[in-house]
């Protein structure tokens, strides 16, 4: 058991302790209010190797303590004087350490001595990184504050004033009937005015909702609101553009130099070297310096410590009393469990989700532990649901993470989750296993710990076009989620429909997550009469928007949505609504989990079975199933001394994990285990 230093005033005992030694020396106090060493006797002169050790680790306790308060945070009131002025002086105080560890080096006592070396050297080299990375953290929190007042100047002196005298103008248009002192027809105003003023009315309070979001993205410090807030822009944003787009085909419209006011807005969000770049650029310098400032205040008490125990040692007195500490060890790990979390869904629209990958993760973790554990340990699972709502998935992150103490993350449900969990995450390099998204954001060359099981949401997508392609579906038109999710697949349906010539985007329109909201969306896509609607959303609002949609159009079109919608959910849902299974689509990324052929299934429905044999099986429990093998698999492979490093292992070359015949395969630059995509119709069993 480790023992921790119950903290002393380190140098008044020191100077006692000379004072006892040394005899005639005598102590004055400066004006940082600490004893120092007088002339009536030289200390370094002295023949006393015990009055020497003692005064060079006086001195040491002093100038490292200088180090450390000359390493806090950057802050925005430095100058780039300060900083030379303030690397001056670390070296200064350095030299006076090294001359000092020499003296000390030279009495005796080399042990402790050594120990004292060490740490010392450990202080001034994080210190030193503390100070190389001022000038560059500096420029980025000015940089931020400019980006701020630019921000608030160009809301409050130049868009802000420009929309809302054109909404009023609108509106006084609409009520008028377009003559001053008239009034309009209220009861049969044209459906095109109408919606004219609908759309500005929307961009206008869309463009007051995202600029708050701008400035936090020019000044936010806190990693747990990075995400949320670049999650709720980009649905603004999204919103906002197709306002725009509706406002700027009215031929001979005076809206021309408002919309553009408002498009240099939200580009200041979008693009290249936009403000979220800056964000996290600037996150990820402030995540540095933090660590390395609490790294140094640790330093100096293990230093203040070792000293503590040199000055009991030269007068031969006990050692200064300790309190137990319990070994850190790895985290969800001990003797005899190793524990995951997950932040998922597990209530709302989106539910079935949620339960769905908690489910198979679940009957995985029994298999294993029924068969005896990991090496004698048995798996448990910790969920929190996080309603599939941002802040919610980042304090449910943070709370397994810190106050859990999970070794890892697995089945986090949603893209727009997933991204405010990422903070959490990546700064603790913790496992993140199984994430039940598509989604590119989790798909970066640089992420080595996270590992994605499925195909992507673009891999899911161009299977989708070129199913239709090969049909002759030329019109196709998209309803998404209007978040990170959402926006992703749109992505990937724009990049599939560039690569091919006949097939063009007609249309695409949004709901809000977390709601059915999609009334709207059926009415402005079926007005483009598409023969294709491909539907990047969950079960719920999917099946309203069918059933919607349906309603207007003469023609029904084929509708595909991508596997987060969940087919079984989706299936059950159109029943309940009285809706035609016919022509719906459901691409999936495991096999099907009737195919009792293939031998990962076949596992799975045994495993699904000796859990909860009145569960029924379905794709979301036997991807949350994969996951849950995936785990296992890595952690057999460590061996009984566990550790996050090992289980991450898989990406410094090529590394095939085999789970019964479902081959999953990472390297460098690629965490996504499988690329394969099956599209099926949910009115034939899944065929």
């Amino acid at each position: 058991m480790k023992m921790k230093r119950i903290a002393h005033p380190v140098i008044a005992v020191i100077a006692a302790a000379i004072l006892t030694i040394g005899g005639g020396l005598v102590f004055d106090s400066t004006a940082q209010g600490q004893p120092s060493l007088s002339a009536s006797a030289n200390v370094q002169g002295d023949a006393n190797p015990d009055v020497q050790a003692l005064a060079a680790a006086l001195s040491i306790s002093r100038h490292a303590g200088k180090l450390v308060a000359l390493s806090g945070p950057t802050t925005v009131v430095m100058t780039k004087e300060d900083l030379i002025k303030s690397a001056a002086k670390i070296a200064d105080h350095k030299a006076v350490l090294a001359a000092q560890l020499e003296i000390l080096a030279e009495t005796g006592y080399g042990e402790r001595a050594g120990a004292i070396t060490r740490l010392v050297n450990d202080l001034g080299s994080n210190v030193e990184l503390i100070q190389q990375g001022r000038s560059s953290l500096l420029s980025e929190l000015l940089k931020g504050i400019r980006n701020r007042q630019h921000v608030s100047l160009t809301s409050t002196i130049e868009v802000v004033p420009a929309a809302e005298t054109i909404l009023d103008d609108e509106f006084y248009h609409l009520v008028s009937g377009g003559h001053d002192g008239g009034s309009a027809d209220l009861d049969n105003l044209a459906t095109d005015d109408l919606l004219r003023y609908a759309h500005l009315k929307n961009l206008v309070t869309t463009l007051d909702l995202a600029t708050p979001t701008l400035l936090g993205a020019s000044t936010q410090d806190n990693p747990a609101l990075a995400g949320q807030l670049h999650e709720f822009f980009d649905g603004r944003a999204a919103a906002a553009e197709r306002d725009i787009e509706y406002l700027s085909e009215i031929e001979g419209s005076e809206l021309e130099d408002v919309l553009q006011l408002i498009q240099r807005m939200f580009a200041l969000g979008q693009g290249d070297n936009n403000l979220w770049d800056g964000l996290y650029h600037r996150l990820g310098l402030l995540t540095t310096e933090r660590i390395l400032v609490a790294k140094v205040a640790n330093l100096q008490q293990q230093l203040l410590d070792e000293i503590d125990n040199l000055a009991a040692e030269v007068q031969g007195l006990p050692q200064p009393p300790t309190m137990p500490e319990v070994e850190a060890g790895v985290p969800g790990v001990t003797d005899s469990e190793i524990k995951f979390g997950q932040s998922a869904v597990l209530t709302g629209p989106s539910k079935a989700l949620g339960e769905g990958m908690q489910l198979g993760i679940l009957a995985a973790f029994h298999e294993a532990n029924q068969a005896g554990g990991i090496h004698g340990r048995q798996l448990t699972l910790k969920t929190i649901n996080d309603y599939y709502e941002t802040f919610f998935a980042f304090s449910g992150t943070s709370r397994l993470i810190g106050q859990d103490r999970v070794f890892g993350l697995i089945g986090s449900v949603g893209t727009p989750t997933a991204r405010a969990a990422l903070p959490s995450v990546e700064i603790g390099h913790v496992p993140f296993v199984g994430a039940f998204t598509g989604a590119q954001l989790l798909r970066r060359d640089d992420q080595t710990n996270v590992l994605n099981v499925r195909a992507s949401y673009h891999d899911e997508t161009e299977t989708m076009v070129d199913y239709l392609e090969k049909t002759g579906k030329t019109r196709v038109a998209v309803l998404y989620q209007n978040d990170s999710f959402g926006l992703d697949g749109l992505e990937g349906v724009k990049k599939a429909l560039h690569e091919r010539d006949g097939m063009r985007l007609v249309a695409s329109w949004y709901y809000i997550r977390n709601t059915t909201a999609v009334k709207a969306a059926a009415y402005r896509i079926a007005n483009a009469e598409p023969d294709a609607v491909i539907i990047i959303g969950s079960y719920a609002p999917a099946a309203e928007f069918i059933k919607y949609a349906r309603l207007r159009l003469m023609d029904d079109p084929i509708f595909m949505a991508v596997s987060f919608v969940g087919s079984s959910a989706l299936k059950v849902r159109l029943k309940e609504l009285d809706q035609s299974l016919a022509d719906v689509y459901v691409t999936e990324v495991v096999p099907l989990p009737s195919d009792e052929s293939s031998e990962v299934v076949a596992e799975y429905r045994a495993a699904l079975s000796e859990y909860d044999s009145e569960a029924e099986p379905e794709a979301i429990s036997l991807e949350g199933y994969i996951a849950g093998r995936l785990a296992i698999a890595r952690l057999q492979e460590c061996g009984p001394d566990v550790t996050r490093e090992c289980f991450l292992n898989v990406f410094s070359e090529s590394t095939s994990i085999d789970i019964d015949g479902l081959q999953l395969q990472y390297g460098p630059g690629d965490n996504q285990g499988s690329d394969q995509v099956f599209l099926t119709r949910i009115d034939s069993g899944g065929e």
